[in-house]
């Protein structure tokens, strides 16, 4: 907040002062901000006698008075102003929101980082020989960080959506591209919960689209995550048009429904509706946050729903639409039966093979047999069919491929050559391949392995400057596990020594951006101004933030890369081999 001539504005949370402007910085000669964790009185006290003491001449500085009131997130706001511009006082101060929100970022920070030190903790223990309930107890832990760590998240998007201070990019977006691989990850949610999860594309979205790929991946993902969370039985499916310039998409689920009184606040900040009654663990921000992302888009989000009838998102944004979608015919009039789960699974693949110049229909199991006496006619039956088809088909396994959750035994049988197989969610391309594949009981692609601990960062020394203990250790015991040699420093100012040391040698930096001494951020600017070898070293930057400014900040500072907390190892190690890899 600015310096002002007229007074100045403190905020307090639970009684104690968190924020405390530059007025009063002036005013005490820099000893303002001693007075921040403690309450107000003794802070006001001083003030007077400060004012007092200096026995001003200014009539101003002379009359003025404290005036008090809450803002809409609850939060108390002091202000120090002349009593001439009471009558004219306005209590919506932009500078006040900007200053919430710098507090929000300061203390999210401090809780991401011992957050993310217990998820990197516990994954390491999870790589250790466990006993079953050990092992549940450790998978508990995680997931309670980690949903501790996605409301922190939320409530800091929150706080910039309410700053103004989240924009939008207009950039080219695979639109198909971007809903597949949301899918992808919302797929182990789904599984999880024996739930199908189903997506169609019409013919109508272009093939790319002008729009924040960030924050549509984002809207995507917050409202096709909450159907899942809310669902136990059925399925979710995604659905997606284009028309005049205007992207839609609708998220259908088979959930329990929502009554009229919960969908009137259904998104307010930290309102859940019936879900406040439930077990399902849940801020209720993610809605909120949705909602005021689309309409900051210049699009609109309502929901149909009753209760026991499921519930129905739909969302438009304007989005251009850059290059038309090429039409797929690659399967030639194919036809097909399809035996689904659900109704909403039907309509997907339908539309699927539809959009691909197929021929398919929905059934039941009792029109199977005559369906099968078609010539040609391949089924999709879901895995639900499956023993019901082993008992009745025994002699025409070949025909049928079967669509699973991903985590059955299902796979097995099927390599083993009985069945063909598919799973959900489906791809239009693993859908077509499959269908116009060779013989049926074709081996499944082996699984992927995972590299062996040790390897892939051998022979590297691998300086890293983290101030919190618990995060430098795991760190350092990723890295060890992967082959490096490690440095540990706790300070900007240490890691200029060790990277400045031609005896060292070290290949790649990681630097956390907010240390004590020297930040990252700093470090990394006097590493790249420096002489010598250091200044071709790779530096990763490392933040509790998830903020692009910050990702921006790293990269001005002559960062080559970027890794939030918590640390996901696989992609350390894969950043470090590939920034060295390039040098």
């Amino acid at each position: 907040m600015k310096n002002s001539d007229k007074g100045g504005v403190i905020l307090l949370q639970l009684g104690k002062i968190v924020y405390v402007c530059d007025y009063f910085e002036a005013v005490l000669k820099g000893r303002a901000r001693e007075f921040i964790g403690g309450p107000f009185e003794p802070f006001a006290q001083e003030l007077a006698l400060t004012l007092d003491r200096t026995q001003t001449e200014d009539p101003v500085k002379r009359n003025m008075t404290w005036v008090t009131c809450h803002d809409a997130q609850g939060m108390c706001v002091k202000r120090f102003v002349p009593n001439s511009d009471l009558s004219e006082l306005q209590l919506t101060d932009p500078g006040i929101a900007r200053a919430r929100e710098i507090i929000l970022a300061s203390v999210t920070h401090e809780l991401r980082t011992p957050l993310s030190g217990l998820i990197g903790a516990s994954d390491l223990l999870l790589e250790t020989p466990l006993a079953n309930d050990q092992r549940n107890y450790v998978d508990l832990i995680r997931k309670a960080s980690e949903h501790a760590l996605g409301i922190i998240d939320d409530i800091l998007d929150l706080a910039r959506i309410e700053a103004g201070e989240i924009g939008f990019l207009k950039e080219p977006v695979d639109i198909r591209g971007l809903i597949e691989s949301t899918v992808e990850i919302l797929g182990f949610k789904a599984s999880d919960k024996r739930l199908t999860l189903d997506y169609v594309v019409e013919s109508s979205v272009p093939k790319l689209i002008e729009a924040d790929k960030k924050r549509l991946k984002q809207i995507l993902f917050n409202v096709a995550g909450n159907a899942i969370k809310f669902t136990d039985k059925g399925g979710v499916l995604i659905h997606v048009t284009h028309d005049a310039g205007v992207l839609k998409f609708s998220v259908i689920d088979t959930g329990p429904g929502i009554s009229l009184s919960d969908q009137a606040r259904l998104f307010m900040p930290f309102e859940r509706g019936a879900a406040e009654h439930s077990a399902i663990p849940g801020s209720g921000l993610g809605l909120a946050i949705v909602q005021r992302l689309v309409t900051g888009a210049g699009g609109a989000i309502n929901v149909r729903s009753s209760p026991g009838q499921g519930a129905e998102f739909r969302i438009s944004l304007p989005a251009a639409a850059l290059e038309p979608m090429p039409q797929d015919t690659g399967l030639s009039r194919m036809a097909c039966v399809i035996l689904p789960a659900n109704h909403l699974q039907g309509y997907a693949l339908q539309k699927m093979i539809e959009q691909m110049n197929g021929r398919a229909r929905i059934i039941n199991f009792k029109s199977l047999d005559t369906a099968l006496s078609q010539e040609g006619a391949s089924v999709i039956a879901s895995e639900i069919y499956m023993d019901s088809i082993k008992d009745a088909f025994i002699d025409q396994l070949s025909r049928f491929m079967i669509v699973t959750h991903g985590k059955s035994n299902i796979k097995s049988e099927a390599s083993g050559g009985a069945f063909r197989w598919l799973t959900s969610p489906l791809r239009p391309a693993s859908l077509s391949r499959v269908l116009r594949a060779a013989p049926a009981g074709e081996p499944a692609p082996p699984a992927p392995t995972e590299p062996a601990k040790g390897e892939g960062l051998g022979g590297l020394r691998v300086l890293v400057a983290e101030d919190d203990p618990v995060n430098a250790r795991i760190i350092g015991l990723i890295l060890r596990r992967h082959g490096a040699e490690v440095l540990l420093v706790e300070n900007g100012k240490a890691a200029l020594d060790i990277i400045g040391n031609p005896l060292l040698a070290v290949d790649c930096a990681i630097f956390d951006m907010k240390m004590p001494v020297m930040g990252g951020v700093e470090a990394a600017r006097r590493v790249r101004a420096s002489a010598g070898p250091a200044v071709k070293v790779p530096i990763i930057g490392l933040t509790a933030h998830q903020a692009e400014s910050e990702r921006q900040m790293c990269l001005a500072a002559g960062m080559d890369a970027f890794i939030t907390k918590p640390v996901i190892a696989d992609l350390l190690v894969h950043s470090i081999r590939r920034l060295v890899a390039g040098r």
